[in-house]
């Protein structure tokens, strides 16, 4: 995996995502000696809380957490979030305080992570767009093909040619972006950091309101990073852990798929000779 490359340059690995809290967020269950009655659940689950920061194994990013309440139309960031407060928040709080030449990793999923910058044609667009952009590419072709057969030729190509917005922002000011493959939060260690902080306020929230929990979230975010930087440093040694599995998966995986390799060139009577399966490796996967 290329963070494995990243680590062995030295260079410091920063871990980013969002997530959200709502003002109704409290523990399912409790204990109680029966002479009192638990804190009853909301049936509405309230405003939302979104949080964005970033850290890594020294901890939280200083001056990086950046709290509002969703679909609030006034301050510096309004509404959920997206594209505009994503780059506004990576520009004005997360470059400021990184360390020069870092790999900052980003979650895959989320659009505004994706937004692209300089977009492939689409069938749609003027068959001058379509050259220009196949020109500026050094991608062989015509100026006599018709426009189904230069879009053909686009969609053959764009996918080496996605450049993303972010990743130009972060290169500008000399830092690298690593995107982690979907579906693998396992990977990204403030995964653990927010599930951390978010159990913490579940068990001290009981005014459910979007004062108290944002107090509450900044309070633990605020004693992970002074208190104990152990938490983050357990949690990313956790995440390399999983990536090492992932790639011991990966090689093993390879392997198999060499060896389960079907001889279309066998005769049929070679084939019907035994009971035995004659594809090396799957009488491995069955046993």
């Amino acid at each position: 995996m290329k963070i494995a490359e990243y680590r062995e340059q030295r260079r410091p690995i920063v871990y980013t995502d969002e997530t959200y809290i709502h003002t109704s967020h409290t523990l399912s269950k409790s204990w109680s000696d029966g002479r009192t009655s638990g804190l009853k659940q909301h049936i509405s689950k309230g405003n939302r809380l979104i949080i964005v920061h970033a850290g890594g194994m020294d901890g939280f990013i200083p001056n990086a957490l950046l709290m509002f309440k969703a679909n609030q139309k006034s301050g510096d960031y309004h509404d959920n979030m997206n594209y505009d407060n994503y780059s506004r928040w990576i520009q004005t709080q997360l470059i400021p305080n990184l360390q020069p030449n870092s790999v900052v990793v980003v979650v895959d999923n989320a659009p505004y992570h994706n937004s692209i910058q300089n977009p492939a044609p689409n069938s749609n667009s003027r068959k001058q767009q379509m050259i220009d952009w196949l020109t500026l590419r050094n991608i062989e072709h015509s100026s006599t093909l018709l426009k189904p057969q230069l879009y053909e030729l686009i969609l053959q190509n764009k996918a080496r040619f996605v450049e993303y917005k972010i990743d130009e922002i972060l290169r500008q000011h000399g830092h690298t972006v690593l995107r982690l493959p979907p579906y693998h939060p396992e990977f990204n260690p403030i995964e653990n950091i927010r599930g951390i902080v978010k159990t913490y306020v579940a068990k001290k929230n009981v005014a459910m309101n979007m004062k108290v929990i944002m107090s509450l979230a900044e309070e633990k975010m605020n004693a992970i990073t002074v208190i104990t930087v152990e938490e983050w440093r357990k949690v990313c040694l956790h995440a390399i852990e999983e990536e090492n599995k992932y790639q011991g998966r990966d090689a093993a995986l390879d392997t198999i798929s060499e060896r389960i390799i079907i001889n279309l060139n066998n005769s049929s009577d070679e084939s019907e000779d035994g009971d035995d399966c004659d594809m090396p490796g799957v009488n491995e996967l069955l046993e």
